[in-house]
């Protein structure tokens, strides 16, 4: 007998689930957390994927929209593209981070999926691109491990590799298009006047004093992990306004 998944039809042998599951954190993509990113979804005991991600991802969901995430998992996704080189899709989307004590990692502070916050780039791919799909593996065709290209890496326990499935090029091109757009219409998240995010976006950051540049350069790598890095923003933005007790006359 299958088991059923907050209003799923019952699993199909072919997603092939672990023995046992368990109600755990909110998954990544809204619709599975009630649009608010906070309801408790079934996980697999195993790898801790999203079942409903598992079964959707099985049935052909694929997509680079950051629509479908919480302004914390967008923030996320936003860092995280920025860090890619996305190319056409016959070639490797590479990773431009630099390695982190000599591994490609990006920074993800998922405590129930994994007690260290260090993730390789291509899994995060897949909760972005796929679905939640926690600590499972990936399927890689290119074998390049700094490529980000959702058809070179795709997730592992759910498809088989001779039988990886097919999308429509037209749909890709354009969630492609649209994800390039997000990201060139987003402004960073420690400005956020956007009337000051547009004055340096113009190029006349020149203006502003030494030390504020520098801030200004330094959070351009910021993830949302390090705290000194979140101080560092609202310093930052307090500056800006002129309303840090430093720049206030004696």
């Amino acid at each position: 007998m299958g088991i059923k998944f907050k209003g799923l039809p019952e699993c199909t042998p072919a997603i092939k689930p672990s023995e046992q599951f368990y109600k755990g954190d909110p998954c990544l993509h809204l619709k599975h957390s009630s649009g608010a990113g906070d309801i408790n979804v079934w996980r697999d005991t195993s790898n801790h994927a999203c079942m409903e991600c598992v079964q959707e991802i099985q049935e052909g969901s694929i997509g680079l929209d950051l629509s479908r995430f919480s302004e914390v998992v967008k923030r996320k996704a936003y860092t995280f593209w920025d860090k890619v080189d996305i190319g056409e899709w016959d070639e490797c989307w590479r990773w431009t981070a630099p390695n982190i004590k000599n591994h490609v990692y990006y920074m993800w502070k998922r405590q129930n999926i994994k007690s260290t916050y260090c993730f390789h780039p291509i899994l995060v791919m897949n909760w972005l691109v796929f679905g939640d799909t926690g600590r499972k593996g990936t399927i890689t065709l290119c074998g390049e491990r700094r490529c980000m290209n959702p058809l070179h890496n795709f997730p592992k326990g759910v498809f088989d590799k001779d039988e990886l499935p097919k999308y429509d090029k037209q749909y890709l091109d354009n969630q492609k298009s649209l994800l390039k757009k997000q990201l060139s219409d987003w402004f960073k998240p420690e400005l956020k006047d956007p009337d000051e995010y547009h004055l340096i976006k113009e190029g006349e950051a020149e203006e502003l004093p030494h030390h504020l540049k520098i801030m200004e350069e330094s959070m351009k790598t910021f993830d949302g992990i390090s705290p000194i890095h979140l101080a560092m923003g609202e310093t930052m933005e307090q500056m800006l306004k002129g309303n840090h007790p430093s720049l206030k006359s004696k």
